[in-house]
């Protein structure tokens, strides 16, 4: 049995990346709505919501990243996010509960941590 399909027997690093990936996938959604969107200005509301991700301590260098792309490579590295939003965390360091909270607001998601489990058969 692998751990990953019994919440009951994953341990606290599973946890996290578990959160943190429904997140990312959340967070690229946005940015693909506003791909799906295309308003008059969708490239400074793209350029916004990307900054706005990037607003949390840990992606300082991602938003710096950010404001120095031209129109181009914005559209190119948000096509990318639009699949889902990556985050990376260091060994034993883990997400502080200001970002997370933080990061699940963004993504619109209940920070309770239930989640409606499916039997799968």
């Amino acid at each position: 049995l692998n751990p990953l399909g019994v919440p009951s027997r994953m341990n606290i690093g599973q946890i996290l990346e578990s959160h943190l990936g429904l997140i990312g996938l959340r967070l690229g959604d946005q940015i693909q709505e506003i791909f799906d969107r295309k308003q008059k200005d969708f490239l400074k509301e793209l350029r916004a919501k990307m900054l706005e991700i990037c607003s949390i301590p840990r992606l300082a260098s991602e938003k710096e990243f950010i404001k120095s792309l031209s129109d181009e490579e914005l559209l190119n590295y948000a096509r990318d996010w639009s699949k889902g939003v990556k985050f990376a965390t260091p060994v034993f360091e883990g997400v502080n509960i200001e970002e997370f909270s933080k990061l699940f607001e963004m993504a619109k998601i209940d920070m309770d941590g239930k989640t409606e489990l499916y039997d799968g058969r």
